[in-house]
């Protein structure tokens, strides 16, 4: 799962003793509801993170970000997150 760092969803699960999260996929065609429930950890890069110094995850990081689409990736570069991207006068 790929998320922004400044988005609300991180502050909300790091504030927690169990850090958990849910994805749900829903099929409307086939009217079928996946979902998949765990313990998350974010890996940031910038030693926000408790694993960010692990080169592991550090490497998936990367790939992770590699596989993005460069429209997905330009949606990190938007002054803030989850609000509709308004161009900055040039």
């Amino acid at each position: 799962m790929i998320t922004d760092d400044r988005s609300s969803k991180v502050a909300e699960v790091s504030g927690r003793t169990e850090q958990s999260a849910e994805l749900v996929w829903w099929f409307s065609k086939s009217s079928e509801q996946y979902r998949i429930r765990g313990k998350i950890q974010f890996v940031g890069g910038a030693g926000k993170f408790e694993l960010d110094g692990d080169e592991f995850f550090a490497q998936a990081r990367k790939q992770q970000w590699g596989n993005l689409s460069d429209m997905a990736r330009e949606q990190f570069y938007w002054k803030e997150p989850g609000v509709p991207y308004e161009p900055q006068a040039v």
